[in-house]
């Protein structure tokens, strides 16, 4: 059985509310809303790396920490957040090498663009 699912905001809204049919015990949102808070939420580790629905995000860039990050916004207000991709493969890397078979959600809004791209 597979271990890294693709999905959209209200499939990950209905594992954390119990309806869990692949038991699903990580959840990654890659969308730029808030979904489920980041650490754990019912009993499911949980990761917010927001990404811009627009493409124009630099997700592959090298990583940036948060203040590096300010610091860009303080510099230019329009500066968007770089190198989501990694937060994203720690996360990922984290669940799949577990030794206890996690399973992995990876969502954004509508499941088609920003999750299949970390995926």
């Amino acid at each position: 059985a597979g271990r890294l699912f693709l999905g959209c905001a209200q499939n990950a809204r209905e594992v954390a509310k119990g309806t869990n049919p692949h038991g699903i015990t990580h959840v990654l949102n890659v969308s730029d809303g808030l979904v489920l808070g980041p650490g754990e939420v019912n009993g499911l580790a949980t990761e917010w790396v927001p990404i811009a629905d627009d493409g124009e995000d630099p997700v592959f860039a090298p990583a940036q920490s948060e203040a590096e990050y300010e610091a860009a916004v303080t510099a230019d207000p329009g500066a968007r957040p770089q190198g989501a991709w990694w937060r994203c493969e720690a996360f990922l890397r984290g669940a799949l090498e577990a030794p206890h078979g996690a399973r992995v959600l990876v969502h954004c809004a509508l499941g088609v663009n920003r999750s299949a791209t970390i995926v």
